[in-house]
C-alpha cells in the first residue's frame, strides 16, 4: 500500500512530516525500535499537530512488518 497508490490522506501526511516516503520512513523507524502500533499512531498525529488521525490498524495495513524468521 504504502508505495502503490497512496490515500490522499497517506499523501497529506507526507507533505507535512517532509515529502514522499516520508511518513513511511516515520512509522518504520518506529517500529525498528519496539514501538507498539498504537503509539506510532499517536506520535504521528502528535507530530503532524493534529491533522493527521490514523488508527493503528491503518498504519499496519499500509506498512506491514517485516515477517519474522523462524528459529533453525
Amino acid at each position: 500500500m504504502s508505495t502503490q497508490n497512496p490515500t490522499p490522506t497517506h499523501r497529506l501526511a507526507d507533505l507535512i512530516l517532509g515529502g514522499p516516503g516520508a511518513l513511511e520512513d516515520f512509522v518504520r523507524s518506529r517500529r525498528e525500535a519496539g514501538m507498539a502500533w498504537r503509539l506510532v499512531a499517536r506520535e504521528v498525529y502528535e507530530a503532524t499537530d493534529g491533522e493527521i488521525d490514523l488508527t493503528y490498524e491503518t498504519l499496519r495495513t499500509w506498512f506491514p512488518d517485516a515477517p519474522k524468521e523462524a528459529a533453525s
